[in-house]
């Protein structure tokens, strides 16, 4: 394991000096860490909203860490989480950390006029804001075996597959993530079907960059809106007591347009 691993910095290290290199890096929130280490962290005053860092592989380059958390309700693109870690000394909060889909985003706005000015709105914000995802097939999907074949390889394994500098042409330029599509505790049911990690962090960076991005409505305006509209289905009701049948088209009219402006 510790060749592996060697040889894991080494190549990571190869690729981070010629293309910028963002890592994943994990961490646990406060309900799955050992007893002894919550009571600790507890102590220390971290919240169940806060994650506990763990160790990532030190990689020397052009190499940017980023949180592969993501947000319980998979509509929102995780941006920022409070973040603590263990030193020899205890544990310690080391303040907001961002995520991978927003280092990436950052990282791919370098150099245009207004950079990241969108994105960072929702940053100050401090919300994690909601998008809709895409299907699988909207992403260029490439089986890491498929790297290892040029025209002239043979065998089963590269038998039907594209050559290495078909696949090399076709991601020049884009934003490649590497990951498993065949983990199931790394795959999620969305409302496009089954995504594995990788593909969900494909469509937060994604909605990072083209903009899909919608800003959760405050709860005072929800509650709001939410009478307005009962006030507004009930209403037919007491203007057309005697004919319930109109009354009952004219509520259900008023709630296909609610429905239709809000959704």
């Amino acid at each position: 394991k510790q060749e592996w691993t060697r040889d894991l910095r080494t190549a990571l290290g190869n690729v981070a000096a010629h293309i910028p290199l963002i890592v994943g890096a994990a961490s646990d929130d406060i309900d799955h860490v050992p007893d002894d280490e919550r009571r600790k962290l507890v102590a220390a005053g971290m919240d169940r909203y806060s994650l506990l860092l763990r160790p990532i592989l030190p990689i020397e380059g052009n190499v940017v860490p980023g949180l592969m958390r993501l947000n319980a309700d998979l509509r929102r693109v995780a941006l920022e989480w409070p973040v603590w870690e263990a030193t020899e000394a205890g544990v310690r909060s080391v303040g907001r950390r961002s995520s991978l889909a927003l280092e990436a985003a950052r990282l791919a706005r370098r150099g245009f006029p207004t950079g990241s000015e969108t994105i960072e709105g929702f940053v100050r914000d401090w919300s994690h804001p909601y998008t809709i995802l895409m299907s699988a097939k909207s992403f260029i999907r490439v089986d890491a075996a498929a790297l290892f074949c040029n025209q002239e390889s043979k065998g089963s394994v590269c038998a039907g597959r594209e050559s290495r500098d078909l696949i090399t042409a076709k991601l020049g330029g884009r934003i490649a993530i590497v990951g498993w599509e065949d983990n199931p505790l790394d795959t999620y049911e969305t409302a496009v079907g089954h995504l594995p990690g990788a593909l969900v962090q494909a469509n937060f960076i994604e909605s990072l960059l083209d903009g899909r991005l919608m800003h959760p409505v405050p709860w005072a305006w929800q509650i709001a809106l939410s009478a307005v509209w009962f006030l507004l289905i009930e209403w037919p009701f007491h203007v057309w007591r005697t004919s319930l049948e109109r009354a009952f088209l004219v509520s259900l009219l008023m709630f296909i347009v609610v429905a239709f402006v809000l959704y």
